[in-house]
């Protein structure tokens, strides 16, 4: 899921989705840089490295005989392996989503992109199931 760090793909679907994502960013490294290689610059170069720390959270409702726009030809959907969910009846499930994490972000103030990558893991799996799951993103924009 692209909105939950640490679950991998096809791990959260479902037609609806209510999720929240927490993240804490501490600046690490504040650099401006006037000129490169003895030429002056004519703006400043300044970008700012900050650590990030997340708690990723929220939960799905599918129904797997139910077909969805991204799995149209996948007519066997079924939950994935070892993730929980609670069975609502009538085929519909609600699956539970949690994971946390850290990573680096690097915000270029003379680019117009940034730099970030995280690191999640899902907290239910290992909670529930004693397994690790780990997912590394990298990105050049705000969105994970």
């Amino acid at each position: 899921d692209p909105f939950i760090r640490g679950y991998v793909d096809r791990e959260l679907t479902g037609f609806f989705a209510l999720l929240g994502n927490i993240e804490l960013l501490i600046p690490v490294v504040d650099i401006s840089i006037q000129e490169a290689a003895n030429m002056p610059l004519k703006k400043d170069a300044k970008f700012v490295v900050y650590l990030d720390m997340f708690v990723d959270t929220g939960f799905t409702i599918d129904k797997f005989d139910f077909p969805l726009e991204d799995f149209a030809f996948d007519v066997n959907r079924h939950p994935a392996i070892n993730t929980f969910n609670s069975d609502l009846g009538n085929n519909y499930s609600l699956i539970p989503a949690l994971s946390a994490g850290g990573g680096l972000i690097i915000f270029p103030y003379f680019l117009n992109f940034l730099i970030r990558v995280d690191v999640g893991v899902n907290i239910l799996k290992a909670a529930i199931y004693n397994q690790t799951s780990v997912e590394v993103t990298f990105s050049f924009t705000d969105m994970f």
